[in-house]
């Protein structure tokens, strides 16, 4: 699940180090970033359909049954990305409007238990996870009509692009920028390896 998980629990992590009289806030803290994660995500979500359905629409002489089935695999996933983070976002918002007591109960069981920790962290991952997967699936596709049944100049274009884009990701892995703020920030808790396979919207600041 592209290490979102990991990323949850160490947002969640967060309340076992909170005095007692804190926890109830950081909880809420936590939910609203959360909500505001699946928001830019089913954002995304909503391209990449927008993108499939356009690859859709490309002659029949230019497609394949393959670039068919990619393109409408990330309708789909992208779609229950859609679905079940607004499922989620509508649960988490009805739980954040509970009264003190009731968040409290809640804080006290995940600290209790990790085992529930960790399922509420995979069920948060669930939505970015399938974005993903989405995001992937379109990729694969457009990545197979660029180069199979294609002329030689489509696939110098498209190398050269895909080379482009991988020496900007190497060279965002390799930037140790984002350590560099955080550290001058004094934001210790926070403190990530700067690489862009981490998503960036479930990083929550203390």
């Amino acid at each position: 699940m592209f290490n979102l998980p990991e990323m949850y629990l160490k947002d969640l992590g967060r309340l076992s180090h909170k005095q007692p009289n804190e926890r109830s806030r950081v909880w809420a803290e936590v939910l609203e970033e959360v909500i505001r994660g699946w928001a830019d995500t089913s954002g995304r979500a909503a391209f990449v359909i927008a993108a499939s359905l356009a690859s859709l629409a490309v002659p029949p002489s230019l497609q394949s049954s393959f670039v068919t089935g990619s393109s409408l695999t990330a309708i789909v996933l992208s779609a229950g990305c859609l679905g079940i983070g607004t499922l989620l976002t509508r649960i988490l918002s009805n739980l954040n409007q509970e009264d003190e007591e009731v968040q409290r109960n809640v804080v006290e069981w995940l600290l209790e238990s990790p085992s529930a920790r960790r399922k509420i962290a995979t069920q948060f991952s669930i939505p970015g996870a399938l974005l993903w997967w989405g995001s992937a699936s379109l990729g694969s596709g457009t990545l197979y009509m660029c180069f199979i049944n294609t002329n030689t100049a489509t696939r110098v274009i498209a190398s050269v692009a895909l080379l482009t884009i991988g020496l900007a990701l190497y060279s965002i892995a390799r930037s140790n920028f984002l350590d560099v703020v955080l550290e001058k920030s004094g934001n210790q808790d926070a403190m990530v390896q700067s690489t862009f396979f981490q998503e960036p919207c479930t990083m929550l600041a203390p």
